[in-house]
């Protein structure tokens, strides 16, 4: 049987690019040449190629029992993240300032690939002593490493939030739609990357690896939803 993120992958491609085309469309007077437009647009491009890619792969191996991917977690969404991410954070970050600081600029790509790295690492094998904070299978490791990308994550938000907001020209629900969409769609990864290291062991066990699937689905669908919201309500005020 095959597995249902290949049904939800293949959707999430078409729907970023129908996404893509209708905001592009009926935003046609936007700048999307400029910095903003075109990290928008990257993204939802970066988008549509990696679910393709994740579809793909689960389809790979005949029967589809045989298929070992569809058991473990996806690292290659880590990739897809740095990147597709950190485009979204640039591309909000550049609609709001027309002339943006280089230091900044550069603190904002750093930060965002960094955090993915942390989500990568989280993703491995576990070891260590669980049970850090009375939570069953969390270890004090990897809850110092979720807070390190916490906080680079809120130092990001920061940093495109007083942009944002700086914004004179804009109004208030303006400025919302730039920001607000962002900050929820991009710390739910966060979120859901510690409710996956409290509730499951992740330690290469047979439950763990049909605990792998119902993760990485969850993962497809906030990937989606998160990136089709920040590309919508950025580009269609951009």
């Amino acid at each position: 049987m095959h597995s249902p993120r290949i049904a939800v992958d293949l959707f999430a491609a078409v729907a970023h690019f129908v996404l893509l085309i209708v905001i592009c469309a009926t935003n046609a007077g936007a700048d999307w040449g400029s910095g903003a437009g075109i990290s928008l647009i990257m993204m939802q491009i970066v988008a549509i190629f990696a679910h393709l890619f994740y579809a793909y792969k689960l389809r790979k191996s005949n029967p589809p029992s045989k298929n070992t991917w569809k058991k473990e977690r996806n690292l290659f969404k880590w990739v897809e993240y740095a990147i597709s991410a950190t485009l979204g954070t640039v591309s909000v970050f550049l609609s709001a300032e027309s002339d943006p600081n280089g230091s900044l600029l550069a603190l904002l790509i750093t930060l965002s690939i960094t955090i993915q790295t942390v989500g990568y690492s989280l993703d491995l094998v576990r070891s260590g002593q669980k049970g850090f904070l009375k939570f069953k299978y969390l270890t004090q490791a990897e809850f110092v490493q979720w807070l390190s990308a916490a906080v680079g994550q809120a130092a990001d938000f920061g940093v495109v939030g007083a942009a944002v907001y700086a914004r004179e020209d804009w109004s208030d629900a303006q400025k919302n739609w730039h920001f607000v969409p962002y900050i929820i769609g991009w710390s739910s990864f966060g979120i859901l990357n510690l409710f996956v290291l409290i509730n499951y062991e992740g330690r290469g066990t047979q439950d763990d690896r049909l605990d792998n699937e119902k993760i990485e689905l969850w993962y497809s669908i906030l990937s989606l939803l998160a990136k089709a919201f920040v590309f919508g309500s950025t580009g269609h005020y951009l």
